[in-house]
C-alpha cells in the first residue's frame, strides 16, 4: 500500500493555485484540510489535480477579471 503524503502548500504551487482556491476544491471533494501545511494522501492529491483541471477558470479570465485581448 502506498502511504505517500503530499503537502497542501506544495500542491498549490504545483497547480498554480493560491491556498484558498485549493482549500475550496478540497471542500468540494470533502477532503479534510486543517491548514496549508497539512499533508494529504497521494490518492487525494490526484483527485484534487483532476478537479483543478475541471474547475479551472475560463482561459479568457484571470482571477475573475477579463484579460485584455489584442
Amino acid at each position: 500500500m502506498n502511504n505517500a503524503q503530499v503537502r497542501i502548500y506544495e500542491l498549490s504551487k504545483e497547480l498554480s493555485l493560491d491556498n484558498r482556491e485549493l482549500v475550496a476544491i478540497c471542500d468540494k471533494l470533502n477532503i479534510a484540510v486543517k491548514s496549508y501545511s497539512s499533508n494529504i494522501s497521494e490518492f487525494d492529491a490526484g483527485r484534487i489535480r483532476l478537479a483543478a483541471e475541471k474547475f479551472a477558470p475560463n482561459p479568457d479570465f484571470s482571477r475573475g477579471r477579463k484579460k485584455h485581448l489584442d
